[in-house]
Parts: structure tokens; C-alpha cells; sequence
């Protein structure tokens, strides 16, 4: 047995030592967690008694953290545009600079005439966070998620039903298994370059899948292969809306423009940071 108190204080002290950083608060979300509560729960009842298992599961989330595992894996959560999307170590966790993705897609989505039964397209959708929210924010869209990554894919339905949304699933690589037309084509395509994967951060580099991340050589391999076949299934009127490296939206522009596709807009991150770059034909 042990109250909350010295939980945490062996927690903070395991977590400082591994040089985690924010500490306090992972350990206190991630007792919360284990209790099953919220954080001002555990930090307003610092006496209560915790039962064996609950001090055994506390420890192994403690470690789970340190050895660099992302929080999100170890709860199994995390929020999309204001929803709660389950994650596993099959999907890329959801980032705050891909919702740029769903802000640019209902600007363009409203900007269009006859919306009603429009399809929607999220390529490579992994945990489903983009569909998803799409499908919530776009009225009268039809909107499918696709992925090579069968076990993503599940994720993702688990999501759609979590979160009341009506997205189809199709397991397929890239665009090869539609004849569109899709009004809408978002995506967040692996575009880390091989050559500096091992240089990421350990949450990223050991625990998120690889075939998620690495894009070639050069990140953009995914997107060439794309682009290529963009024309066949994009609508007359229809948008790409592309994520890419804080790096690489010069090279993404050019390779677009190179395979006939019209540059549209330029949308920051929340650093300021051209993120999604939008194409049309």
C-alpha cells in the first residue's frame, strides 16, 4: 500500500532522473489515469490510500515513460480538434499542427457550390483522426479513410464509432483502389527523410511506426507516387491538401507544380511554420 503523495514523489524523483521533463504533471496524469480520475482529483487527495495493484500499475506506466515511450501510447489517448481519439503503437499520434489540415479543408469545403454527397478523401488516415474530424465538420460530406496499415485501419474504425462518425474503410496503398471523383484529398503522407529518422526524438525514433514517419530519401517518395496518379481521381474543382516537413514545402511545391498541379495556398503551423501546402489541377 502507499497514498498518492509518496506515489508521486517516487514518480517525479524516476521521471527527473531519466530527464523526462514536466515531471510532476506526467506523473500526476498518469496516476489519474491509473485511478481512473481527473488530475485535480490526485492533486487535492494526496492522502489517499492506494491499493498493491494500483501502485504495481502506477510503477510500470512510471517506467513505461521513462524508457522514453510517448504518454499518449501508455494511456491509449489523445485529442483531436477537440475530440478523444484512442492511439495505439500502430498509429502516429495526432499533432495539433495536422488540425491546420481540417482548417484548410472547411475553407476550401465551403468555398464550394453543391457540397451535398461530395466525397472526402484521407489518405493514409492511421488512427482515423483526420477522417474523423472531417467527417464531423464537413455537412453533406461522404467521407472514406484509407491505409496500407491493416492494423491502423482498425484503429481507425474504433475511432469513427468512438466519435459518432460515418466514414467508410478501405484498406488499399494510396489511391490505387478509387475512381473518385473526391472533391477533398487530405493527407499527412510519411515524409521524414531516411537519412535523419535516427535523429528524431526517442518517442518518435523507437516508438511510433517507421512506415508512418520515413518518406525515402529525400521525405517525399510517397508523394511523388501520388501526384502521379492525382489527376485520375481529383475533381475538376476539387483540392490536395498535403502535410509536409517544417523544411520541405519548397520542394513539395516544386515537385507539385513539375506534375501539372496549381499551387493554392500555404497554411502556417502553430509556430508559424508553412505545414500544409494546398494544390489544385
Amino acid at each position: 500500500m502507499a497514498r498518492i503523495d509518496e506515489a508521486l514523489a517516487w514518480g517525479v524523483e524516476r521521471l527527473y532522473h531519466a530527464s523526462i521533463g514536466s515531471e510532476r504533471m506526467t506523473a500526476q496524469l498518469l496516476l489519474a489515469h491509473v485511478l481512473g480520475v481527473e488530475r485535480p482529483h490526485v492533486v487535492a487527495h494526496p492522502e489517499r490510500e492506494m491499493t498493491d495493484d494500483e501502485v504495481r500499475a502506477f510503477k510500470s506506466s512510471i517506467e513505461r515513460r521513462a524508457s522514453g515511450e510517448p504518454f499518449q501510447y501508455i494511456t491509449g489517448k489523445q485529442e483531436f480538434y477537440g475530440r478523444d481519439f484512442e492511439v495505439t503503437p500502430d498509429v502516429l499520434i495526432p499533432r495539433a499542427d495536422t488540425e491546420v489540415i481540417v482548417d484548410g479543408a472547411k475553407r476550401v469545403w465551403a468555398g464550394m457550390a453543391d457540397r451535398e454527397g461530395r466525397w472526402v478523401l484521407d489518405l493514409g488516415t492511421g488512427s482515423g483522426a483526420i477522417a474523423v474530424t472531417l467527417a464531423r465538420e464537413l455537412a453533406g460530406a461522404r467521407v472514406v479513410a484509407t491505409d496500407v496499415s491493416a492494423a491502423a485501419l482498425a484503429v481507425a474504425g474504433r475511432n469513427a464509432a468512438r466519435n459518432g462518425a460515418d466514414v467508410r474503410i478501405v484498406h488499399a496503398d494510396l489511391v490505387e483502389a478509387f475512381a473518385g471523383p473526391f472533391a477533398i484529398i487530405a493527407t499527412n503522407l510519411p515524409y521524414i527523410p531516411a537519412t535523419v529518422v535516427d535523429e528524431l526524438q526517442i518517442e518518435v525514433r523507437d516508438h511510433e511506426p517507421r512506415v508512418a514517419l520515413v518518406g525515402g530519401e529525400d521525405g517525399l517518395d510517397l508523394y511523388r507516387k501520388f501526384f502521379d496518379d492525382l489527376p485520375r481521381v481529383l475533381a475538376p474543382d476539387g483540392f490536395v491538401l498535403c502535410e509536409c516537413g517544417f523544411t520541405q514545402s519548397g520542394a513539395l511545391e516544386r515537385l507539385a507544380a513539375e506534375r501539372g498541379l496549381r499551387f493554392v495556398d500555404r497554411l502556417d503551423d502553430l509556430q508559424g511554420i508553412p505545414r500544409t501546402i494546398v494544390f489544385g489541377l
